[in-house]
């Protein structure tokens, strides 16, 4: 069906007095599709371990805690922390509130594409590619979270967009937005001085090849005056590497040397934003790896392209690009392999611009037209596909509906244990920010200690609920309790990452357990809970009292 004349005429007008005004068409649609996107349902679903971690760091915490002694024992810089400690005194500590912030960070992210893809290529390009980000499960996920990686992903962008105008810039502007960005970066995440050593790598390589570029001698002001800024957290680093017991590997336990799996899950979360087999990824529907053919498919026309010469003068741009990509994914990944463990796929939320613009290069080298919608069409559609399992199914974890349940079935005489799979309390404080029942008793233990410590932690106590996650050893965990109580399990009710069991006991059990106790000498349950204060990453203080359930 053909429009009438001045139809197609007005929208034209529309469309120019926009891009005229300096509001491409196209953002004044994908930036609503976007901020909509990322605040649907924000408050719906309970904060996750990593989002009470930052909750209870901005809470329980002082400035000073956070600066100096925080550091030691977390794996990221401090700055995210500090931002959050400064926002919930303005904008309180509800779910909602405290994920406004990536919500701030995510839909910024959308012009800045655009911005982006207009300046190293054309508007084609820069409108697939920010169709594809405004859409992307990756991207919202993330400017749903109360973490960081939103304000990576938006500092990456601004980084990228400054580093671009560094040759041309008449004033002094471009190198004080590339630093403030840089600075933002470094001291956000770890991968964020991967994103410097992309951009440093580039002006070295241009420069050594004659190319439009900044001089020796601004390249040397500008990355070492960033290094000597950035001196205070990279020093710790370099001295966690050199003196390992600092910060010992089981310190980060969801670190590891990537398999190869996890390295086809990489690729499958950087083309269409999800994948089957890694949390938090797996609550989501992935989709046909068909959509992840196209992305290839797309790469290898930018790299046949590119090989032939057919860019030209763009083709600085993919090299920028392809930079990009192997300083933030694949350093990493030789990092893990020879030093330590430091790859982890949520992290790639910072490559993920580089693959959709290349992805969005790609189909807009083929000349043919309808082919290149094809393409497009394919990409968006994958892309799609996990949405409506995203906001129709729980993807996070259900700590809000499990300390409810817990919380209807105790009574004072009862005992919660709650047993997460390493040395981080982080379920114990998740668990904690949720169950608003002071005079229950709750014991965190590990799916390691001692059976005497399961067993101290249940005598004098009538029934025992068990609160288990975050490890593959939930079975024989709950063998340890059965144990302890001496009667076998009552009840199972799974939620997303939390089960909840229960124990039921007769009353001469607890008696008869309550006076063993007073006859045989302290076990090694003390002893285990002093262990565990003593560790690297200790927990933080117990929250008590009434908060805002987000379900």
């Amino acid at each position: 069906m053909r429009l009438p004349e001045d139809v197609v005429v007005s929208l034209r007008r529309v469309a120019d007095g926009l891009d005229h005004r300096g509001l491409p068409p196209e953002l004044a649609v994908l930036v609503p599709l976007g901020a909509a996107l990322r605040l649907y349902d924000l408050g719906a679903e309970s904060l996750w371990i990593d989002e009470v971690f930052t909750t209870t760091m901005a809470t329980e915490r002082t400035l000073r805690e956070l600066l100096f002694v925080v550091p030691t024992f977390e794996p990221h810089p401090p700055l995210y922390n500090v931002f959050v400690w400064v926002w919930v005194r303005v904008a309180g500590e509800s779910a909602v509130a405290l994920r406004a912030p990536s919500v701030i960070f995510g839909v910024a992210a959308i012009p800045l594409v655009y911005a982006l893809g207009r300046d190293l290529f054309d508007r084609w390009t820069a409108t697939a590619a920010t169709l594809l980000f405004t859409v992307s499960p990756l991207q919202i996920w993330y400017a749903q979270e109360a973490r960081m990686y939103a304000l990576l992903v938006a500092a990456t962008l601004v980084s990228f967009l400054a580093y671009r105008r560094l040759p041309d810039a008449t004033d002094r502007r471009s190198t004080a937005v590339y630093v403030v960005a840089a600075l933002v970066l470094g001291y956000t995440h770890v991968y964020g001085l991967f994103v410097l050593l992309a951009q440093g790598t580039d002006a070295v390589r241009r420069r050594w090849r004659g190319g439009r570029s900044l001089s020796w001698r601004r390249i040397v002001a500008l990355y070492g005056g960033l290094l000597l800024g950035l001196s205070p957290w990279t020093g710790l680093l370099v001295a966690r590497t050199l003196v390992p017991e600092w910060f010992p590997p089981d310190a980060a336990a969801w670190l590891r040397a990537p398999t190869g799996l996890e390295l086809a899950d990489a690729l499958r979360l950087l083309s269409v934003g999800a994948t089957r087999d890694t949390r938090p990824y797996d609550a989501l529907a992935a989709p046909s790896d068909v959509f992840v053919f196209v992305v290839g498919l797309c790469l290898f026309a930018v790299a046949a392209f590119y090989t032939l010469g057919a860019f030209g003068e763009r083709g600085w741009s993919v090299r920028l690009l392809t930079v990009w990509l192997l300083a933030t994914v694949g350093v990493p990944l030789v990092i893990s392999a020879t030093v330590r463990p430091i790859f982890q796929l949520r992290y790639l939320t910072v490559a993920s611009p580089a693959v959709l613009l290349l992805a969005a290069r790609g189909s807009r080298a083929v000349s043919i037209i309808p082919v290149r919608y094809v393409l497009v069409g394919l990409l968006l559609l994958g892309t799609l596909a996990p949405l409506p399992s995203y906001y129709a199914e729980p993807t996070r974890d259900q700590w809000d509906v499990a300390a409810a349940d817990v919380s209807d079935r105790v009574d004072g005489d009862d005992v919660v244990v709650v047993v997460p799979g390493w040395t981080w309390n982080g379920p114990s404080d998740a668990f904690a920010y949720y169950f608003d029942r002071s005079d229950v008793a709750v014991e965190p233990l590990y799916s390691f200690s001692p059976r005497g410590s399961f067993a101290d932690a249940v005598v004098g106590h009538d029934d025992v609920v068990l609160v288990v996650s975050y490890t593959n050893e939930r079975a024989a965990v709950v063998d340890r309790v059965a144990n302890a109580t001496g009667t076998a399990p009552t009840e199972r009710r799974e939620y997303v990452s939390v089960v909840v069991v229960a124990f039921e006991r007769d009353t001469t059990t607890s008696a008869r357990d309550s006076e063993a106790a007073t006859q045989t000498p302290p076990s090694t349950h003390a002893a285990d809970h002093e262990r565990h204060r003593s560790h690297v990453r200790p927990a933080t203080p117990t929250r008590i009292g009434q908060n805002e359930l987000t379900g």
